[in-house]
C-alpha cells in the first residue's frame, strides 16, 4: 500500500429537466476519503475510521462501514490480504442526499 491515498467524490444531482435519469451533474460539494497504513494495537482491530463533518456522528465506524467494506473487496479482487488501514472521512455532502 502506498504511504497514503486520497479519494475525492463529488455530490451529484440527477433528473435534470427532460433528461430524467439520463442527465446529471457533479456539484461543488465533496466527500474525501484519506487512506493511510497504520500499525494496529491488536489483530482484532485491523482498521481505524475517523469521521469529520456536520453529520459525522451518524456514520458507522465499525467493520460494516461501506468505505471499509469497499477497501476489503478491492484487495480481495486483487487476491491480496488487506493491510491495516486508517480511514479518515471528511463529509462535505449531507448524508442520504447528493
Amino acid at each position: 500500500m502506498p504511504s497514503s491515498v486520497t479519494v475525492t467524490v463529488p455530490a451529484t444531482t440527477a433528473n435534470i429537466g427532460p433528461g430524467f435519469d439520463c442527465l446529471g451533474a457533479a456539484l461543488s460539494l465533496y466527500n474525501r476519503f484519506h487512506f493511510t497504513p497504520f500499525t494496529p494495537l491488536s489483530d482484532s482491530e485491523p482498521f481505524q475510521i475517523s469521521v469529520e463533518g456536520t453529520e459525522a456522528s451518524r456514520v458507522n465506524t465499525g467493520p460494516g462501514n461501506l468505505v471499509y467494506r469497499a477497501y476489503l473487496k478491492c484487495y480481495a479482487r486483487l487476491g491480496k490480504p488487506a493491510p491495516p488501514v486508517h480511514i479518515k472521512i471528511h463529509l462535505g455532502v449531507p448524508l442520504s442526499r447528493g
